[in-house]
């Protein structure tokens, strides 16, 4: 069985599912999580703030997110496959001068991320043993979305998730 807890490991386990994860984009929308979350993201004014979404897969929340008034969004993802779907859906959307995609591994990138005023986590901490590592800058200061509000607190202070 493939580890999906390395970057090697993530990009072969969801690089095979990306059409799938796509596909049901283009035909139902967000899913539920993503939904509630785009619902709190969007009780404050998008107009002119930068995204950055960590673990973006397919993109689907942060190009919503574009089309609600979000000036650019930054994809960070460990899945060339991901990648290529979120740019397919950008394109067909019409979005690709709003946002950028960035294979990689954040928590070994985070110190050349730019800030942006929505930091996006959704799914991503499960792909990490210590989740934890995640919280550094550019993240510490600015708002976090994250799936598990109740645990957000604990993710903050660095406290195991598990």
């Amino acid at each position: 069985m493939t580890s999906c807890c390395t970057v090697g490991g993530t990009d072969r386990f969801f690089s095979q599912n990306a059409w799938l994860y796509a596909a049901r984009f283009r035909a139902f929308g967000l899913d539920s999580v993503q939904s509630l979350l785009m619902n709190g993201i969007v009780q404050n004014s998008l107009s002119g703030k930068d995204i950055l979404d960590i673990g973006c897969g397919v993109g689907g929340l942060h190009l919503r997110l574009l089309q609600q008034g979000a000036r650019t969004a930054i994809g960070v993802e460990m899945s060339s496959g991901m990648i290529r779907k979120a740019e397919g859906l950008a394109t067909s959307m019409h979005l690709t001068e709003k946002v950028r995609y960035l294979q990689r591994d954040f928590v070994e990138s985070a110190s050349a991320m730019p800030e942006c005023a929505v930091v996006i986590l959704d799914k991503v901490l499960c792909c990490y043993v210590d989740p934890g590592a995640l919280s550094q800058p550019p993240l510490r200061s600015q708002p976090i979305s994250l799936p598990f509000p109740i645990r957000a607190m604990d993710f903050l202070r660095g406290t195991s998730l598990g």
